[in-house]
């Protein structure tokens, strides 16, 4: 990618990767694909590189909180600005999959 970059320029080393490697990603689960051990602490980094403040994590609506079925929507911000949201059965449990739901959003736009 590099030698790409340099003998072409980054515009076309990014279209080749999106052309190439990303396509072949579509329809993958990506937690096949990426499990980070601190998720948050990357996310973290990621937001502070950017000079974004930390995460913050809100229960933004459940629903059926007093069932089995029970449904909760966590959204993700930094700054006050909303940045993603993910719904899920159990709450707890599935912290790091907001995140890595944030990272699937905004890896086409990275690369």
């Amino acid at each position: 990618m590099a030698a790409l970059a340099e003998s072409s320029g980054e515009e076309r080393a990014r279209i080749f990767v999106q052309d190439l490697v990303v396509t072949q990603l579509y329809g993958l689960d990506i937690n096949e694909l990426w499990s980070p051990a601190d998720s948050v602490g990357n996310l973290t980094a990621i937001l502070k590189r950017e000079g974004k403040a930390e995460p913050e994590f809100r229960l933004i609506k459940q629903s059926g909180s007093n069932s089995i079925l029970a449904v909760y929507y966590v959204g993700v911000y930094s700054d006050k600005n909303f940045i993603a949201e993910g719904n899920f059965t159990f709450l707890l449990i599935h912290l790091n999959k907001v995140i890595k739901l944030l990272f699937y959003i905004q890896v086409p736009e990275r690369v």
